[in-house]
């Protein structure tokens, strides 16, 4: 069916393909989800912060409740109840999904920067202690960094 004439039946074709893959890969994943509920709760590995930020991600994006999360993901309902309230708050949530990395800047501080060192060529100061001051005085005035 990918390979005929109408334009048709190839995207039917297509489709019936997507569709076999995504059953195979669900079967995947009951696979990995069952090995994982064998587990006592308190010998199951712990996500990591970004893995956690990618389970609100999936969680908000499907529209699931904590109990459907839990199921999926399987860690306890109000686990994940816990880390969307954690997300609202903003040093709670540097803790549960961990911080920017250090060597990660803003798009608007870094654009920042080229507009000064187009204007400034003069290699006075490098392109880090500029960007370690204008951060500094963000945080500094409570504006985000």
């Amino acid at each position: 069916m990918l390979e005929h004439a109408s334009p048709l039946i190839r995207l039917l074709g297509y489709r019936d393909a997507m569709h076999h893959d995504a059953c195979l890969l669900e079967r995947e994943l009951a696979v990995f989800r069952s090995q994982r509920e064998r587990k006592p709760a308190h010998q199951r590995s712990h996500y990591s912060p970004s893995e956690r930020a990618q389970i609100l991600q999936v969680v908000k994006l499907r529209g699931w409740s904590a109990k459907e999360a839990g199921a999926r993901f399987v860690v306890h309902p109000n686990t994940i109840r816990n880390w969307q309230k954690a997300v609202h708050d903003k040093l709670k949530a540097e803790q549960l999904l961990g911080g920017p990395p250090w060597n990660r800047l803003h798009v608007g501080v870094r654009r920042l920067i080229h507009e000064i060192r187009e204007a400034f060529p003069e290699p006075e100061f490098g392109t880090r202690t500029i960007a370690r001051h204008i951060i500094d005085q963000a945080n500094a005035s409570g504006g985000p960094a």
